[in-house]
């Protein structure tokens, strides 16, 4: 699989990876996709959080919204940087809290990529991180 052939995990760093994480509001956790889309639902474009991938391959995916839509791209972890799929030839970041606090600032800026779905033909979608959705902040309807 993918994660064996990007070398071993340091283990140490990930586990202070993951407690960082843990205190970030737009980090969910364990949510599925559906559950995602729910949090997001009505939300405006640039909205976003992070949550444990489904595929066992990947730690983690951002849901985000582009256009009205809410779509969802995997955090890819290779050679102990941090970094979106669409993007693998540009220099991750060390800390998934740097990689999204990073992609904020460059969101402020315009699109800092897009979203190209594995399907051909697909439509490809700005990806704007603008709006942490946080979990410590329930949103009342």
């Amino acid at each position: 699989s993918m994660v064996q052939s990007s070398g071993p995990m340091d283990v140490t760093s990930l586990t202070e990876e993951l407690k960082k994480l843990a205190k970030q509001g737009w980090y969910w956790g364990p949510i599925t996709r559906w559950e995602a889309e729910g949090k997001l639902a009505n939300v405006p474009d640039g909205s976003f959080l992070v949550r444990d991938s489904s595929d066992d391959r990947y730690l983690l995916s951002l849901s985000f919204r582009s256009h009205g839509k809410t779509l969802h791209t995997r955090i890819e972890h290779s050679n102990g940087r941090f970094s979106f799929y669409e993007q693998p030839d540009v220099e991750g970041h060390t800390s998934i809290v740097d990689l999204i606090e990073h992609s904020i600032g460059d969101s402020e800026n315009g699109a800092f990529c897009y979203s190209r779905s594995r399907l051909p033909g697909s439509a490809t979608y700005p990806v704007r991180l603008t709006n942490p959705v946080s979990r410590f902040m329930q949103v009342r309807s």
